[in-house]
């Protein structure tokens, strides 16, 4: 937690500000603004000081995402800041209180979700297979680029059950009574069935899927 004077430049900072940022904590918390500002990454600060003055302008509450690089060890990190602005009878503000809160585990984490998510596509697009991914219910919500290419269409065409109108008439029945229960049931599913192509042809296909369980394996 922190206070500034935005009168005089000074603050008071919790025990954790002074340890967040990199600095040797002062006994009695006295700060300065500039301590906080000098910290912040190059090339996050214009953008972290226009939303500072724009919620000290529209008196809203001022929420930033941000690296800082700790003046101790050069480390970066990621924290999220909180604060609220008070007013005098003018109207000038005159004080910002608030609080830092480090996340860059979760950051780290996140990246790292990213990336992976990143290799999966790449994987997948480049793969002879046609692949697809549909939530719990049964909703598809992801094509890899061999479909496109196989049916000739977008993910708007085919999201959520557009996919059946490749199927073939004859067989699609059995296909979703057979998809629906296995969705129900969570069981994997697998299947063979023709499927239409671009250039108007049909072929078979030999079809599998496995659910991808959360916790209490739901």
């Amino acid at each position: 937690a922190w206070d500034f004077d935005l009168r005089t430049g000074e603050a008071f900072w919790s025990r954790s500000d002074f340890e967040q940022l990199g600095y040797e904590p002062n006994p009695d918390g006295r700060a300065t603004m500039e301590m906080w500002r000098s910290r912040i990454h190059p090339e996050d600060l214009d953008r972290v000081m226009e939303e500072f003055d724009r919620a000290k302008f529209e008196r809203s509450v001022y929420q930033s995402e941000h690296r800082i690089i700790r003046a101790n060890d050069g480390a970066t990190r990621w924290l999220t800041v909180f604060g609220h602005f008070r007013y005098d009878g003018n109207g000038d503000a005159v004080r910002f209180a608030g609080v830092f809160l480090d996340f860059t585990n979760r950051k780290l984490v996140e990246e790292a979700l990213r990336e992976n998510e990143g290799r999966f596509h790449t994987l997948a697009d480049n793969i002879a297979q046609l692949a697809w991914m549909a939530d719990e219910t049964g909703w598809r919500f992801w094509y890899n680029h061999r479909w496109y290419e196989y049916t000739g269409t977008t993910l708007q065409d085919i999201q959520g059950c557009g996919w059946q109108k490749f199927h073939h008439p004859d067989h699609i029945g059995r296909v979703v009574a057979h998809q629906e229960k296995c969705f129900a049931t969570g069981e994997a599913w697998e299947d063979r069935f023709p499927l239409l192509g671009k250039d108007g042809r049909y072929r078979w296909f030999l079809s599998r899927a496995l659910p991808i369980r959360k916790a209490e394996n739901r």
